[in-house]
């Protein structure tokens, strides 16, 4: 599983980013932060949404989502989108790997209307597992590890 991400700060406007940890042009977001949120890639440019639920009962309690669950229609009920998340690198269980293009993830609308954002996660390969001890790893996009 992947707790924490990476991502470049000029991806993103300064107001943006005010709250978040920044350090050598980079952002640290990890999910059990107070301020969670994921930097997410679309037509009408880059945002910042909240990574998964903590408090909205109607939604998920996570902020992850298994690969077969969307394929076998478990989400369905949400409407979920796929998105890009946009990430460098990412931690997991005490180990950051590189991450070159981003990660995949599913978006959906909370009741209140708020937009929220599930990284998607997939059976770790056996060099992920081996890496990090982690059965599930971010699903990546044009890239294994």
């Amino acid at each position: 599983m992947c707790t924490i991400i990476e991502f470049n700060i000029l991806e993103f406007s300064k107001d943006a980013l005010v709250g978040l940890r920044i350090s050598d042009g980079q952002v640290r977001v990890g999910f059990t932060d107070r301020l969670s949120v994921l930097p997410v890639r679309s037509l009408s440019g880059n945002c910042l949404l909240e990574w998964g639920n903590k408090m909205d009962s109607k939604l998920p309690r996570t902020g992850f989502c298994k690969k077969e669950s969307i394929l076998m229609g478990k989400w369905s009920w949400l409407c979920p989108e796929p998105v890009e998340i946009v990430a460098n690198r990412g931690f997991s269980n005490g180990t950051w790997f590189q991450i070159r293009e981003g990660i995949k993830g599913v978006k959906v609308v909370g009741r209140d209307g708020k937009e929220h954002v599930y990284l998607l996660t997939e059976p770790s390969t056996h060099y992920f597992k081996t890496m990090t001890g982690a059965v599930r790893m971010p699903v990546l996009i044009g890239q294994v590890i």
